[in-house]
């Protein structure tokens, strides 16, 4: 199976042209503003530039394919441990216009003459839905536990009371709330794994060492050996395909000299486990001798200003995609510090938190 690290695909592509250290910009740039709170129709817009850029790249489907693959098992995976922690709807309040949680649900059940509000303060309710399970109604008490109904409470802020959304449920009952909360954080590992599979597959790791020692180059001013740092970096990237690809082979070794990593209790998985970490210890520090020997066999000097065989400068396409992609982050960035979150139910909406 090819490794994640050895999977660059020497191709000439508008995104294969641009400068590496540009490229790791905006790969931050993108996986920061997949993490902001922008909403579901935010992390959509953020998932159409992605896509993109994978356009723009010029990968093969395969690729796409086991993304895809691996966002499908974790959406499965994260939706049973959904569906077992949460069995509210899930509901939100809209006191004077803004919005409190923008959850995903079912409009309709908006039920105004349910919610007892403070004189002279105006709600509007939005409510999800649940299936197998029953809404009872927005109100302003807890319900008492004889009637057998739960609830979800949202706090209105000072000097407002706190509604509780009465419901029953029962093991079964799979509600709106959980689809949503799968769908945007599977949502969200998909599009991270994506935009680093963009970097790794566009980018070799010599382009991605020089890259990395472009963007620190600035920390040498105070005297941080960037260098040294890049270097690190080079030969741990180097080095992990490397002894990925020896463990396989110290695994299929060891099995075949009887001893079986698949079978028998714990303490038997465990001392099997052994026999694959010592030598793989073993060999690590091995290479690291070689290496090391290697290195000084040919009077290497981290301290010393060195040369480089490419020398990647930075052309207007350059400035054109760091320009757009740093346009797109700082507008999701205004959204966030607002509190304003597309909705799935509004282009935009307020979001007090």
């Amino acid at each position: 199976m090819q490794n994640t690290l050895e999977q660059y695909i020497n191709k000439k592509s508008f995104w294969h042209a641009i400068n590496p250290t540009v490229k790791i910009i905006i790969t931050i740039f993108l996986i920061a503003n997949i993490f902001l709170p922008i909403g579901f129709f935010g992390l959509l817009t953020t998932a159409l530039l992605i896509f993109s850029i994978w356009c723009l790249a010029r990968l093969p489907k395969r690729l796409f394919k086991s993304i895809f693959l691996t966002w499908l098992v974790m959406f499965v995976f994260l939706g049973l441990i959904n569906w077992i922690a949460y069995k509210s709807p899930g509901f939100s309040v809209d006191i004077l216009h803004s919005k409190m949680n923008i959850i995903f649900g079912d409009i309709s059940k908006f039920d105004k003459n349910r919610i007892y509000p403070t004189e002279g303060t105006e709600y509007k309710s939005l409510v999800g839905y649940i299936w197998g399970g029953k809404i009872i109604g927005v109100f302003d008490v807890k319900p008492d536990p004889n009637l057998g109904y739960k609830y979800e409470s949202i706090s209105l802020g000072k000097n407002l009371p706190t509604l509780y959304l009465w419901y029953q449920s029962h093991w079964y009952s799979l509600s709106t709330k959980v689809i949503f909360n799968t769908s945007l954080v599977s949502l969200k590992i998909m599009l991270m794994i994506t935009i680093i599979t963009i970097l790794l597959s566009t980018t070799s790791y010599t382009q991605l060492t020089a890259g990395i020692e472009d963007m620190l180059y600035p920390l040498s001013y105070i005297r941080i050996p960037v260098n040294e740092w890049a270097m690190t970096f080079a030969i741990a990237i180097r080095f992990v395909p490397s002894l990925l690809s020896e463990s396989q082979n110290i695994l299929r070794a060891q099995a075949s000299r009887g001893v079986d990593f698949k079978n028998g209790n714990f303490s038997n998985k465990v001392k099997s486990l052994v026999s694959l970490i010592v030598p793989m210890f073993s060999l690590a520090f091995h290479k690291a001798d070689n290496l090391s020997n290697a290195m000084e066999a040919r009077s290497y000097d981290p301290r010393k200003s060195r040369t480089r065989y490419r020398n990647y400068s930075i052309n207007a396409r350059d400035f054109f995609a760091i320009l757009l992609v740093g346009l797109f982050f700082s507008f999701f960035i205004m959204f966030s510090v607002k509190h304003l979150v597309f909705g799935p139910f509004n282009w935009v909406e307020y979001l007090i938190v």
